[in-house]
Order: structure tokens, then C-alpha cells, then sequence
């Protein structure tokens, strides 16, 4: 994994070879090029597939789902405006797939929102929890919601911005269930009472 800098308004900005490279896979996707999907789908599927089955509990119903994402993405990768979205892309297109599969089984209930909580930190990675193994017994026993956002930030590792803009909901409401998911967790693994 290189960087390469360019030059930008007359500073020298690094930019990671891998996001280069897959902002030029879009482009060629967005022209029809089979090779390309084929690319894009071997270096994606993995991480949407892990965040679908993180949701909906269902190794087969999770493969279900990630079929229907990229029947979704080869139709309209040609939309995208900007290939260096397309992690928010996919993972928008990726949530709107499960909450279609849940509201077809009569399951997804939105839960109440809480209150903006400005004082957390998208900086904040630790969760206090060492074990995968915790972590993931944690996420089984939690809420979607919980579930969703902590699997977007600590496995997915996407930003808090990215992650409001996947949920479509402001930068505070994704910091709130952040917090709230945190405390869940915790709870749910006997680290806080």
C-alpha cells in the first residue's frame, strides 16, 4: 500500500494509491466494463457481506441481501457522482437493502431517538473491549441500531460523518447512538452495570 502526493491549491496533499485505484475501477464500472464489476465486487464483498450479517443475524438471508446490493449497484453505479464516495455509497445502498428485507418480515420498528450528544468524540475508538470474541458475543446481544452503528465504526472503521451520511440522519444523532450503543455493549458483556 503506496501514497502519492499531489499538488493541490500549492500545498502537497498525500492521497492512498488504493483509493486511487478504486475511484478509476468506478469510472470503468460506470462505462459497462464487466471486468471492472468483477473487481469491484471481489474487493468489496467481503466487508458489506460481514456488515449485512452483523444485521441481520441470517448467514443465508445475509447472502439474499448482498445479492440484492449489487444487483442495486450494477444498475446504478452510473449515478454515482463521485467514485470517491462509494464506501457511503455502498453501505447506504447496503442498510437500505436490510431495512427493505426487515419491513418485508414486519420487524423494523424504529426506536426513539435520544438527544444530540455533542461531547462524543469520532476520535474515540477504544471501546474498552480486547476480546473479538466479547465483542462480537456483545453484538449479537444488542438492538439493530446499537449493532449497526458500532459495526460501522469499529469494524467498518468509517467515520462518524460517514456513517450519518449512510444512516441519513445528522452528524449529532449518529454521535448519540454511538454513545448509547457504547453503554449498551458494555452492559450486555458485564462491564458496566
Amino acid at each position: 500500500m503506496g501514497s502519492l502526493y499531489m499538488m493541490e491549491q500549492n500545498k502537497y496533499i498525500m492521497i492512498d494509491k488504493n483509493s486511487i485505484e478504486e475511484e478509476l475501477l468506478v469510472l470503468r464500472c460506470q462505462r459497462g466494463n464487466k471486468v471492472a464489476f468483477e473487481a469491484l465486487i471481489r474487493r468489496r464483498e467481503k466487508a458489506l457481506l460481514y456488515y449485512i450479517m452483523r444485521m441481520v443475524m441470517d448467514d443465508q438471508e445475509a447472502l439474499e441481501i448482498l445479492q440484492e446490493v449489487w444487483l442495486k449497484v450494477i444498475v446504478n453505479i452510473k449515478y454515482l457522482r463521485e467514485p470517491k464516495c462509494l464506501s457511503k455509497w455502498l453501505y447506504s445502498i447496503a442498510r437500505s437493502q436490510v431495512i427493505k428485507h426487515y419491513k418485508r418480515k414486519h420487524k423494523w420498528q424504529e426506536k426513539k431517538e435520544y438527544k444530540n450528544l455533542d461531547e462524543i468524540s469520532g476520535n474515540d475508538k477504544d471501546l474498552g473491549l480486547e476480546d473479538v470474541d466479547l465483542i462480537h458475543y456483545g453484538l449479537n446481544q444488542i438492538g439493530l441500531k446499537f449493532r449497526e452503528i458500532l459495526t460501522l465504526f469499529y469494524l467498518q472503521e468509517l467515520s462518524l460523518e460517514e456513517i450519518a451520511s449512510v444512516l441519513g440522519v445528522p452528524l449529532g444523532t449518529a454521535k448519540s447512538r454511538l454513545y448509547h450503543a457504547r453503554k449498551v455493549i458494555r452492559k450486555a458483556v458485564g462491564m458496566e452495570k
